[in-house]
C-alpha cells in the first residue's frame, strides 16, 4: 500500500512540473526580453492585489513531528504536545507572479511620451508624430523618457510558530475532547522589484505647455526621469501625489498572522489507527490591505475571520515483528474554513469601452465642478481606493504523510492541496459612500492626452493609448468602476514536502523530539505563488 502512495507522490509532482512548464518560456532573470509564447494564454494579469497564501495556512508543517503523538490509544488523564518552530519560505518563479501585475500579460512593459491613437479607422492623431506603440503612455506617471521596466516580485517570510495540543479524554465524564491552539509569528517582506532594466532615452526636463497644467508655466519633470522611480507618485504640474498603488522598494510586515483554536472528538482510536475531528477558528490578528502600494506585505488571510473543521486520520501499514520501534504508517491532516467578510482597501479600476482595462487604476483624470467648471487634475487611484467587504466562501489545506520510525528516528514524506475560492465583493449593487467617487458634486473625465487647459476629455483612452477627444466632456459614473480588477480568482497549489527528525522516547515522562523538513510547492498558473520553505522544529510530548 505504501508502495501506491509513494507512486501518487511522484505522479503528482510531475503534473505540478508539467503544468508549470509555459511558465519557463519566459525571458531569463537578466533579460526583460518578452519571450512568454501562446502556449500561457490563460494567466491573469493587470490587477492591484495578489491575494497570497495566508502564512498561517500550512498544514504539512503543523502535521510533522506532532500528528502521530497527539492522537494516542488508552492514555491516562491529560496528556498533550508543546511544539515551537521557526521556518523561512520564499517565492519562486518571479517571471510568473509578474504577469499578475503586468499591464499587458508580459513580465516587462515599454513606456514612452506618446500615445497611440486608438481611433478604429487607423488615423494617427493629430498631437504630434506617433514612432512607437508603448505600453504605457508615461506621462500618466509624470516622465518623458522612453524606456522598458521589468517586474520581478518576491515574497521571504519568517514563521515563528508556537503549538499547543492537549488531549482531555479522561477529564470529563469519559468525553473525548481535545484542544489545539496555535500561535505563529510572521516577518514578511515584499518587493516588486520594479526596475527600468534597458537603456533609457532621456526625454525633455519639462512639459510640453497645458499638458499638465492649465497655467502658461513650464512645469519641470520629476527627476529621476524614468517609470521606476515615477511609480512612487510625486506630484507634476497639477497632478497630486499618488496616494495608492505605489510602488517603492521593499515593504515589511511583523503581525501575529492569526490565533488558531480547535475544539475536537475522537471518534475512533484503536492500536492500529484514529480518525478524529474538531471545529477550527482563527481569529485575524494580521494586517488588513490598505492599497496605498500595489504589491504590499499582508500577514495572514488578509485579517477575516474563519470557522471551519479539520479532520485527521491515520492507520498503522506496518510494524516489525521483534517490537514496536520500526513502523510505517500513513496519515492525514485537513483545514478547511469558510472567510467572513472582511473590510479592506483595494484599489480599483475603470471599464473602458464596458471591459476591464488593466492600468487604468493610474490614468490621470480632470477635475469638473457640478456644472462643468474646470478645476484641475486628479489621479483615479487617489478616487478608487475604495473600503468594501470581501469575503472568501472556502478555503482548504490537506495533506496526507507517509512516515517511517525506526527506534529513535523518523523520517516522512507528503502531499499537501491548498484551494482558494474567489473573492467577493459583499454585496456588488451596495457600496458606501467613500467608494462611489463619482456620484456627487464633483465630476471626472479621462484626460488621455488632451491639453490641461481646456474642458476635452478623451473617455476611450486607456494607459497604453488615446483616443479623439470629446469637447463636451464624457463624465465618468459608479458605473464606469471596475472592481474585478481588485479581486483575485479561485486558485489552488500543490506541494511537496518531506522531514527527517529525532525523538528521545526513552524518556520516562517527557518525549522530546527534534526535526528539520523542506517544502517545494507549485501555484496554479500565477494566481497562487511558487515557492520553496525549510524548518526547524522541535518539541514535547507529555
Amino acid at each position: 500500500m505504501y508502495k501506491k502512495f509513494f507512486i501518487f507522490i511522484g505522479l503528482m509532482s510531475i503534473n505540478c512540473i508539467i503544468a508549470d512548464s509555459c511558465q519557463n518560456t519566459c525571458a531569463p532573470t537578466n533579460s526583460c526580453v518578452n519571450t512568454c509564447e501562446d502556449n500561457c494564454p490563460t494567466n491573469v494579469f493587470g490587477k492591484t492585489f495578489f491575494s497570497y497564501r495566508p502564512q498561517d495556512s500550512n498544514v504539512a508543517q503543523r502535521m510533522v513531528g506532532v500528528i502521530d503523538t497527539i492522537n494516542q490509544y488508552e492514555t491516562e488523564c491529560t496528556y498533550g504536545t508543546l511544539s515551537a518552530s521557526i521556518a523561512y519560505s520564499q517565492t519562486r518563479n518571479p517571471n510568473k507572479l509578474a504577469q499578475f501585475f503586468s499591464f499587458t500579460g508580459n513580465n516587462s512593459m515599454t513606456y514612452g511620451p506618446e500615445c497611440l491613437s486608438f481611433i478604429t479607422t487607423g488615423t494617427i492623431h493629430p498631437r504630434g508624430q506617433i514612432n512607437e506603440n508603448f505600453d504605457i503612455y508615461g506621462i500618466n506617471f509624470g516622465t518623458t523618457s522612453t524606456g522598458q521596466i521589468c517586474l520581478r516580485p518576491q515574497i521571504k517570510n519568517v514563521i515563528f510558530d508556537v503549538d499547543i495540543y492537549t488531549d482531555w479524554s479522561e477529564c470529563f465524564w469519559g468525553l473525548k475532547l481535545w484542544t489545539r491552539a496555535n500561535l505563529p509569528l510572521v516577518n514578511t517582506k515584499w518587493n516588486l522589484h520594479l526596475k527600468d532594466a534597458c537603456d533609457i532615452q532621456e526625454g525633455t526636463s519639462n512639459f510640453a505647455t497645458f499638458l499638465v497644467s492649465s497655467k502658461d508655466v513650464n512645469v519641470t519633470v520629476p527627476t529621476p526621469n524614468d517609470l521606476s522611480h515615477a511609480f512612487a507618485g510625486p506630484a507634476f504640474g497639477q497632478v497630486p501625489a499618488l496616494n495608492f498603488g505605489k510602488v517603492n522598494g521593499e515593504r515589511e510586515k511583523t503581525a501575529l498572522a492569526g490565533f488558531h483554536f480547535e475544539i475536537g472528538y475522537d471518534f475512533w482510536k484503536s492500536q492500529t489507527g484514529f480518525f478524529v475531528a474538531g471545529l477550527h477558528m482563527v481569529a485575524p490578528t494580521g494586517n488588513t490591505p490598505n492599497a496605498h502600494y500595489l504589491f504590499e506585505p499582508i500577514a495572514g488571510a488578509n485579517h477575516a475571520w474563519q470557522l471551519g473543521a479539520t479532520l485527521q486520520a491515520g492507520y498503522s501499514l506496518w510494524q516489525s515483528n521483534c517490537d514496536n520501534k520500526k513502523n510505517i504508517s500513513i496519515y492525514f491532516d485537513s483545514i478547511i474554513t469558510h472567510l467572513f467578510p472582511s473590510e479592506q482597501r483595494r484599489l480599483f479600476g475603470l471599464l473602458i469601452n464596458d471591459k476591464t482595462s488593466p492600468g487604468s487604476s493610474y490614468l490621470v483624470l480632470k477635475h469638473y465642478d457640478k456644472n462643468g467648471t474646470l478645476l484641475g487634475l486628479e489621479r483615479a487611484a487617489n478616487l478608487l481606493a475604495c473600503e468594501t467587504k470581501i469575503k472568501v466562501d472556502v478555503m482548504a489545506d490537506l495533506a496526507i504523510m507517509l512516515q517511517y520510525n525506526s527506534d529513535c528516528y523518523m523520517a516522512g514524506l507528503g502531499w499537501n492541496f491548498w484551494y482558494r475560492s474567489k473573492e467577493k465583493p459583499e454585496c456588488e449593487t451596495i457600496c458606501k459612500v467613500r467608494c462611489c467617487p463619482f456620484s456627487h458634486n464633483d465630476k471626472y473625465a479621462i484626460k488621455g492626452d488632451a491639453l490641461a487647459d481646456n474642458i476635452n476629455s478623451e473617455s476611450k483612452a486607456t494607459i497604453g493609448t488615446c483616443s479623439s477627444e470629446e469637447t463636451s466632456p464624457v463624465y465618468l459614473t459608479d458605473k464606469d468602476i471596475d472592481r474585478s480588477i481588485a479581486l483575485n480568482p479561485s486558485t489552488y497549489s500543490n506541494k511537496i514536502f518531506g522531514f527527517v527528525g529525532r525523538n528521545w522516547t526513552e524518556s520516562d515522562i517527557w518525549t522530546p523530539y527534534v526535526l528539520l523538513e523542506g517544502e517545494v510547492e507549485f501555484g496554479h498558473k500565477n494566481t497562487a505563488a511558487d515557492q520553496w520553505s525549510i524548518m526547524l522544529k522541535g518539541g514535547v510530548s507529555f
